[in-house]
């Protein structure tokens, strides 16, 4: 049993085209705006706060391109059973988060102390990193759970 459909090159070259529907690319819409509004909206003082909480809705919404990847996914038959088409966006976006969190720690021990200071740490948390990855992921679930109940 194969978990890949096969497709010839003639029906790859037909579906050039990545065609989403109005929630997939809303969900690629959304993303960007989110970290924008984490970079302008800074009043976490107003409602009292320790930390900035943009931080986590941002990871959340990173989550959300899991159902584009879904959807290209099903549109174009790359995978013939269920399975796949929600564990490859959801482990994507894990696979994504975790890299990104490298690349953070590895310029954090790379650079000067108060940039690695500045960079991790600078919410006051040790686990922000875990907890990152953990926003992506839930972000994920939620919108493969949309995914989901839109078929």
């Amino acid at each position: 049993m194969s978990f890949l459909s096969t497709r010839s090159s003639k029906n790859l070259e037909a579906e050039a085209r990545i065609e989403l529907s109005n929630t997939g690319f809303s969900n690629l819409l959304l993303t960007p705006k989110s970290l924008i509004f984490h970079y302008f909206c800074p009043f976490v003082a107003t409602f009292g706060f320790e930390r900035n909480h943009y931080d986590r809705i941002a990871h959340f919404s990173i989550g959300f391109y899991a159902f584009p990847l879904a959807e290209i996914l099903k549109r174009n038959n790359l995978v013939n059973t269920h399975w796949p088409l929600y564990l490859f966006p959801l482990f994507a976006i894990i696979s994504v988060a975790g890299v990104y969190e490298l690349f953070e720690w590895q310029y954090a021990i790379s650079a000067d102390a108060e940039a690695g200071i500045a960079v991790l740490g600078s919410q006051g948390d040790i686990w922000d990193a875990q907890k990152d990855i953990l926003s992506d992921t839930l972000g994920a679930l939620f919108a493969l759970f949309i995914f989901k109940l839109r078929k």
